[in-house]
């Protein structure tokens, strides 16, 4: 049966250790957002969902006080999104939390089972821009989400920034979305796309108007998509569903 290398689950092993809150009003506004993308094997998804929820409950037992959250995507690829928040570039070097440490052959083992369901991995690193968004930090994750992955073309990036916060990020805040993040990819991709995240409840959502256009009239949207136009080089849409069983989020307060 095909295996990852030692060293390949020995990463899986750190993302785990590493993952921090996607949705924790205990800690700062997030400054970075790492996502890893898992393809899984077609004959071992049920496997590969059902070890990570065993990882996630040996994680709350043990007191792991670090969170993440996993979506499965709804369009696009056929991937399974581990995705973690971080106030600060220092928490990447973050090695097992101690109160782990009496876990860790568990945990270990764990890992090599989700280790032989997985086809490859990738991963992306993103610089969240608190310019361009709306305050996370207290924000629950939504049951689905919205990503449009955006790549900018070179010489035209400060602007593209300027009118996302000129334009788009007050209709965010008009149509009261609870979740809207831009960030930069700093690693893992091109320095010049950008990922901007909204929060989605359902698909019936999408039955009626982008909340972001009747915040901004379509007379008015039309006139941002004109001035965005010339800006990009391309634009993907992506849907994304939040697994609870599988992610790890802090206890509602």
């Amino acid at each position: 049966m095909f295996a990852l290398s030692k060293s390949s689950l020995l990463k899986i092993t750190c993302l785990l250790a590493l993952a921090a809150s996607s949705a924790l009003s205990q800690t700062p506004e997030p400054k970075i957002r790492t996502i890893t993308f898992f393809t899984i094997k077609p004959d071992h998804r049920a496997e590969f969902l059902s070890v990570f929820k065993d990882i996630t409950a040996a994680l709350k037992k043990g007191g792991s006080e670090r969170f993440f959250s996993v979506w499965n995507s709804q369009s696009g690829a056929s991937e399974i999104a581990l995705v973690s928040n971080h106030a600060n570039w220092a928490e990447l070097d973050r090695g097992n939390e101690a109160k782990l440490k009496d876990m860790a052959g568990q945990l270990s083992a764990l890992t090599a089972r989700m280790g032989n369901c997985i086809q490859s991995t990738r991963r992306v690193i993103v610089a969240l821009d608190a310019n361009l968004s709306i305050p996370m930090a207290n924000v629950p994750s939504p049951p689905m989400a919205r990503v449009v992955r955006t790549w900018v073309r070179p010489e035209h990036t400060d602007a593209y920034m300027a009118l996302i916060k000129s334009e788009l990020l007050p209709a965010a805040k008009k149509a009261g979305l609870k979740l809207f993040s831009v960030g930069r990819i700093r690693f893992g991709g091109s320095r010049y796309e950008f990922e901007t995240v909204m929060g989605q409840a359902n698909w019936a959502e999408l039955d009626s108007p982008p909340a972001l256009v009747s915040a901004m009239g379509e007379a008015a949207y039309q006139k941002f998509l004109a001035k965005q136009r010339p800006m990009i080089a391309l634009t993907e849409y992506e849907v994304y569903r939040l697994m609870k069983d599988q992610s790890y989020l802090p206890e509602p307060k």
